[in-house]
């Protein structure tokens, strides 16, 4: 069962979570919605298996007991935030995604960006990308080179 600690800080913003606290270097995806605003965010962390809410200055940390906790309390939120017309989705890649979606979570998962870089003819889709060493989004450019298999070719800035 899980453990619910309710707080408050009231002289915050929902940034001192995304920027220090709940970062995805520190294990958490944030799960976005269509109120995110300096005052509410949510995160989630699939491998200490918690979930954050940052709401005007309220606070409230769910600590699930296992995995199949876990999974409950994430669809529980999720699906209330689509009844809500609210849900956009959970924001992970590489392992962190993987670990989402081997929780069967997958569906929560924002689907990867895909965008023409306009600089390739033919073949070539960019990917948005978290998993880079400053911790900011880049594009990469990826040619099918008939192999079927994407190429890493160049960076979009």
């Amino acid at each position: 069962m899980a453990t619910i600690t309710r707080g408050s800080d009231i002289m915050s913003d929902r940034y001192r979570y995304d920027f220090r606290l709940c970062t995805y270097a520190n294990g958490w995806a944030q799960l976005d919605t269509k109120q995110d605003a300096p005052y509410y965010g949510n995160w989630v962390n699939p491998t200490e298996r918690k979930l954050f809410s940052y709401c005007e200055g309220d606070t409230t940390l769910t600590e699930c007991a296992d995995d199949a906790d876990f999974i409950a309390s994430v669809r529980e939120c999720c699906e209330w935030q689509k009844g809500a017309g609210y849900f956009i989705g959970i924001d992970a890649d590489g392992a962190m995604r993987s670990r989402f979606e081997s929780l069967g979570l997958g569906e929560y998962l924002h689907k990867p960006a895909q965008i023409s870089c306009g600089c390739c003819t033919g073949g070539c889709v960019c990917f948005m990308h978290r998993d880079v060493p400053n911790g900011r989004p880049e594009q990469r450019c990826s040619h099918h080179s008939g192999t079927g298999k994407a190429e890493i070719t160049h960076l979009i800035r």
